[in-house]
């Protein structure tokens, strides 16, 4: 069964059931809205006011924000919604240039210290989260370039490959040599924001702990998981290896 739509004009999901493609052809998330919520996640930066982020019903990342000088509270004047991921060939994913985009609400916060915004959000071929970042705590334009947990193969390097020495990960299938090279894009690149795989199955959490960010998620082991950010101050800081709580989800 189809309902109309319960929103019109929207980036975001619309309300309508069980839609599984955009009308560009793109996989969408959630597929089935009214069972899944959808969230605006929203901070308030103290430089210019509200700034929301949102998973498109496109799987595409999109931001607005409120205009500086032009009103406050629910009479503020915002930007229109702006694509944070317009070529998702560009996202770094282990089949790059052929990813798809993201399937989880955003998690947002202010980092402490520097009041840059974080964001990360869980991208669809990879289940892992990307992080981006306002390099300039007072320009909501001045994102960063998106950064993947480490360095992932779709399909690994097969070496000595039909006489071949192979050393790209395989992007369409095994033994293609047409992905990333990992040992020349090692995960201990700053273009990364951990140095090892994460997996959240669940929606993820952002938050300030005293000078650092934590992460928080539930893993596919049913347990739940903080990584924290290695070094207080630094918006391009590395996250720590997951750590398990053992009887928070019991």
């Amino acid at each position: 069964m189809r309902y109309a739509p319960l929103y019109a004009d929207t980036v975001m999901p619309n309300g309508v059931c069980n839609v599984t493609k955009d009308p560009g052809g793109l996989p969408v998330m959630p597929q089935n809205p009214r069972e899944i919520a959808h969230t605006i996640a929203t901070v308030m930066n103290p430089h210019y006011g509200l700034h929301a982020v949102v998973t498109g019903r496109d799987g595409k990342l999109y931001h607005k924000y409120q205009i500086p000088g032009q009103g406050g509270g629910v009479n503020a004047n915002f930007t229109s919604w702006k694509c944070l991921t317009p070529d998702l060939s560009k996202v770094p994913c282990s089949i790059a240039p052929k990813c798809n985009g993201y399937d989880s609400n955003p998690a947002i916060a202010l980092q402490p210290g520097t009041g840059s915004l974080v964001v990360f959000a869980r991208q669809m071929d990879d289940l892992a989260p990307h992080e981006i970042h306002l390099t300039k705590a007072a320009d909501p334009e001045s994102w960063s370039s998106i950064r993947g947990p480490a360095c992932l193969c779709n399909f690994p390097p097969c070496k000595n490959y039909k006489g071949t020495n192979q050393t790209k990960c395989g992007v369409n299938a095994d033994c293609d040599n047409l992905g990333v090279d990992c040992d020349k894009s090692p995960s201990t690149l700053p273009t990364y924001w951990n140095v090892q795989a994460v997996f959240p199955t669940s929606e993820m959490t952002l938050l300030p702990v005293k000078d650092k960010l934590h992460l928080y998620f539930r893993g596919f082991d049913g347990a739940y998981y903080l990584t924290e950010a290695t070094k207080a101050g630094d918006i391009n800081t590395k996250y720590g290896s997951p750590e398990r709580f053992d009887t928070i989800m019991e």
